[in-house]
């Protein structure tokens, strides 16, 4: 019987990556991201929206947006909120 069946909390654990599976994904995103997508991870860590990120930088909203599309192609993650935990982990910001 599993763990949801009995009631129990089911915990989300990240896939274990070996070390060099770890160092060659922090290489390539360490290599492609540019400090301005840098920049914007750091402050949705922050928790700044997309508008307040843009304000700060001096650019649009749609230009923080296409910035986010390439950091999730980068990270290979589907939406903004794990691309910063991911970033986190990787100690990239």
């Amino acid at each position: 019987m599993d763990r949801s069946s009995q009631g129990a909390p089911i915990i989300y654990e990240p896939p274990q990556l070996s070390v060099a599976q770890s160092r060659r994904e922090l290489s390539i995103a360490d290599r492609c991201l540019t400090g301005r997508r840098r920049a914007i991870i750091a402050m949705a860590a922050d928790g700044l929206m997309d508008k307040q990120i843009g304000d700060k930088l001096g650019i649009s909203e749609s230009t923080v947006r296409n910035h986010w599309q390439h950091i999730f192609t980068k990270l290979t993650t589907p939406n903004r909120t794990s691309a910063v935990a991911k970033a986190l982990r990787m100690g990239l910001v």
